[in-house]
C-alpha cells in the first residue's frame, strides 16, 4: 500500500546517502560525489525522513506484514538509524523518540503490545539517549559538513519582532531572509556569519508565523493542535492505527526543524492519512447526501472547493 512505498522510497534514499558517505556514490555526475548528496535536500533534512520512516517500519512490523516487506522494514529501522547516529543531531533523536513513545502507549493502551516488541523501540530510544548525552561525533570523520541555522532563541526573537511590523500577513512566503537581514541579533556581527543570510528559521511553526503572520501561523498551530487531538482520539478509543506513530514523529519535526518540499510532503502525507482514518468510521455511520439529486449542495460544493483550490 502507500505506507509501504513511502517506507520503500525512504529506504532507497537512505541507502544511496550511505553509500555517498563511504565513497561508493551511486550516480557517476560529479555533483553526486560529494558526502552528503542526497535527493532530500540537506543531509538533517534526510535525517528527519529517517527518524519518521523508522518510527513507521516499527508500526508496520508490530502491524504484522508479509515477509518480504518484514525485511525491508528491518533493513530501513537498521539503515535510518545508522543515518542517525552519524549525524548525531539531537532534533534528529527527539522526533524519533517522540514518534516510539507514541507507539509504545498507544500499543499499550490498546492491550497489544507483547513483551518481545518492546525490546526494539526501548532499546533504540536507549541509544538515542546515550548518543545525545555523549556527544558522539563521527560526523566530521565522513566528510559531512555542519548544517548552520539560528538558534531557537534567534529565531524566536527574529519572528516576534517580524510578527510586531507585519502582523497579520508577516513578510510573505519565503521572505524570511528579509526579516533576518532587518531583526538578526547583533552579536552575529562578529562572528564568521556576519554576512549570511539564513533563508528559514529553526523550526517550520516559526517561519509559518515569520512569513505568514498571525493570520497563517495561528491557522498552522491549530492544525497541529487539530492533529494531536485525532492522534488522542484514536489512542483512548484503542482503535487500531499504523498512522499515529509517524504522525506524531512528523508533528514534532514541524514544531522543531525548517521544512523543505520533501518534508512538508511526508507532513502533509501523514496528516491527509490520519484524517482520513479518523473520520473514516464517522463516514461510515452518517447519510451519505447524493450530489446528482441535490442541485443546490452540488453547486455549494463545488464553489466551496474551487475555493479551497485558489
Amino acid at each position: 500500500g502507500l505506507l509501504g512505498i513511502f517506507s520503500l522510497s525512504i529506504l532507497i534514499v537512505i541507502i544511496f546517502c550511505i553509500f555517498n558517505i563511504y565513497g561508493f556514490p551511486v550516480f557517476p555526475f560529479d555533483f553526486a560525489k560529494s558526502a552528503g548528496f542526497n535527493t532530500v535536500g540537506t543531509i538533517n533534512s534526510l535525517g528527519v525522513l529517517a527518524a519518521i520512516g523508522i518510527t513507521l517500519a516499527l508500526s508496520l512490523l508490530n502491524a504484522g506484514v508479509k515477509k518480504m516487506s518484514v525485511i525491508l522494514n528491518w533493513l530501513l529501522i537498521l539503515s535510518g538509524l545508522w543515518l542517525l547516529i552519524i549525524l548525531n543531531f539531537w532534533i534528529l533523536w527527539v522526533i524519533l523518540i517522540i514518534g516510539l513513545l507514541t507507539s509504545i502507549i498507544f500499543s499499550a493502551i490498546q492491550g497489544s503490545y507483547q513483551a518481545r516488541n518492546l525490546i526494539l523501540p526501548m532499546g533504540i530510544i536507549t541509544v538515542a539517549i546515550l548518543m545525545m548525552v555523549s556527544g558522539f561525533n563521527i560526523r566530521t570523520n565522513s566528510g559531512l559538513s555542519l548544517e548552520v541555522s539560528p538558534s531557537f532563541k534567534s529565531s524566536l526573537s527574529i519572528t516576534y519582532k517580524a510578527l510586531s511590523e507585519k502582523p497579520i500577513f508577516g513578510y510573505g512566503q519565503e521572505n524570511f531572509v528579509l526579516a533576518y537581514d532587518k531583526f538578526k541579533p547583533e552579536g552575529i556581527n562578529k562572528s564568521i556569519f556576519w554576512n549570511f543570510r539564513f533563508t528559514d528559521p529553526s523550526s517550520e511553526l516559526l517561519n509559518s508565523f515569520a512569513v505568514t503572520g498571525f493570520a497563517g501561523g495561528i491557522l498552522a498551530l491549530a492544525f497541529l493542535v487539530w492533529l494531536l487531538y485525532l492522534s488522542w482520539e484514536k489512542i483512548v478509543s484503542r482503535e487500531a492505527s499504523l498512522i499515529v506513530p509517524a504522525a506524531a514523529a512528523s508533528i514534532t519535526a514541524f514544531a522543531l526543524y525548517p521544512f523543505n518540499l520533501t518534508l512538508l510532503f511526508a507532513f502533509w502525507f501523514f496528516a491527509g492519512l490520519l484524517i482520513l482514518d479518523s473520520v473514516q468510521k464517522e463516514i461510515q455511520t452518517h447519510a451519505v447526501i447524493e450530489l446528482e439529486s441535490s442541485p443546490s449542495v452540488s453547486v455549494l460544493t463545488s464553489a466551496v472547493f474551487v475555493g479551497l483550490l485558489v
